[in-house]
């Protein structure tokens, strides 16, 4: 299983690599609401074990395709890299990593990053975006235009490469601190999902684990990790879960973790039921309609008012993530109170239009209700300052997890 070269890192007798923190002498730590942690021996056949199981689910032949991994050189996507290379030839891998230039020292956490993964044996790529600058000129959050910044920056690493797949690092425990802030910030029942194991070409293996789990297997392994203080800084609300809720959690179930996986099963088969319904539903009794400045949603007023509560919503919610201001600044997310807004318009008799958040528009003409962009009905932008850019409230009903949601502060797994 390990290559021959004791010299290789990956090799169990190997040295650590330096310039990393964590001790690997440290005592094994269990995964707060994870399974017990293994001996060092036999978590360094259990932990690969597993690893080469959730791969098999995710990609047939696994060990043949080409990857590009999210590396920052912490605990996860070391980890990650570990593990794609017992079994990948490290030619079909690419570590890359992305400086946010979110701390004065970006760029020198950045080198010790690329350094590691040279050390792995793989080719590395770099590249430097000034997130807080471009947060602040398309008027997004930090932790969204830097999530933003990595999936573009990995998705063309791989279209250059001619590789098959980006892999992140998320992990158990990101998927509990995930749907915690999905619930506590008001989400509906499609956050239950947590973060998809696999959307399009992004792989994200890891979630069968707990952190404390992979940490285990790299002390057993003799190898460090880069740490980011970010993760410690409690102004980040995911900070504050991982440092508080979860261990209480942990301590009330010492298995919640599991109860996580078993619960973002049963949620993503539910889901997936809703988007064949919804499916069915825009083909029925939903057209698009061309104008001049672009294309809208209409929907038979009467059809639609045959439905019931549960399917209005989800249906009114797809169609607003549909209906996004591509513009810089734009496409401000659907929320609960801007899908409530539009039944309650629609709940009203007579025509005439009301602004929704994001530059969105609902108007009712002649028993069609029409849903777009303010700027592609006839009267162009938006009307009055009601459901003006800027009201994030709460996720809709149904809206699944945000994939990029990340087990750091700064979120630098991908």
């Amino acid at each position: 299983m390990f290559p021959d070269d004791p010299d290789n890192p990956l090799h169990p007798s190997s040295p650590a690599p330096p310039a990393l923190s964590a001790d690997p002498g440290d005592p094994p730590e269990r995964s707060p609401g994870g399974r017990e942690s293994p001996d060092p021996g036999s978590i360094l056949t259990e932990l690969p074990r597993g690893f080469r199981e959730s791969m098999r689910r995710l990609v047939e032949s696994f060990e043949t395709r080409k990857y590009v991994v999210a590396f920052s050189g912490g605990a996860d996507s070391l980890a990650l890299l570990c593990l794609t290379l017992l079994f990948v030839p490290g030619e079909n891998v690419i570590a890359a990593t992305l400086d946010h230039s979110a701390r004065p020292d970006s760029e020198a956490a950045t080198r010790e990053a690329e350094e590691l993964a040279r050390t792995m044996g793989v080719r590395t790529a770099v590249r430097k975006v000034a997130v807080p600058e471009l947060a602040a000129e398309r008027k997004k959050g930090f932790e969204e235009a830097g999530r933003a910044a990595r999936y573009r920056f990995l998705e063309e690493v791989r279209e250059g490469a001619g590789f098959d797949y980006v892999m992140t690092g998320h992990q158990g425990n990101d998927q509990a601190e995930t749907v915690i802030l999905k619930l506590v910030r008001g989400a509906g029942p499609g956050c239950l999902a947590g973060i998809a194991a696999k959307r399009g070409r992004t792989l994200r293996p890891l979630l069968v684990f707990g952190a404390g789990e992979l940490r285990d297997y790299l002390r057993a392994r003799g190898l460090r990790w880069l740490e980011d203080p970010t993760n410690a800084d409690p102004k980040h609300a995911r900070n504050l879960v991982r440092h508080k809720i979860v261990p209480v959690l942990s301590e009330a179930n010492p298995g919640f973790l599991n109860a996580f996986r078993r619960l973002g099963e049963i949620a993503r088969a539910e889901e997936e039921h809703w988007e064949r319904i919804l499916d069915d539903l825009e083909r029925t009794i939903v057209k698009k309609r061309a104008t001049d400045r672009g294309e809208v949603f209409e929907t038979d007023r009467a059809r639609f008012d045959g439905l019931g509560l549960a399917e209005k919503r989800r249906l009114v919610g797809r169609l607003m993530r549909k209906t996004e201001d591509p513009r810089p600044g734009g496409g401000e997310p659907q929320s609960f109170e801007g899908a409530e807004k539009a039944l309650a318009f629609l709940g009203r008799r007579g025509g005439g239009g009301e602004d929704l958040p994001g530059g969105r528009r609902i108007e009712m003409r002649g028993g069609v209700f029409g849903l777009g962009l303010a700027s592609r009905f006839s009267g162009g932008g938006t009307r009055g300052t009601r459901g003006k850019a800027g009201t994030k409230g709460k996720a809709l009903p149904g809206e699944p997890a945000e994939p990029g949601e990340d087990g750091s502060g700064r979120g630098e797994k991908a």
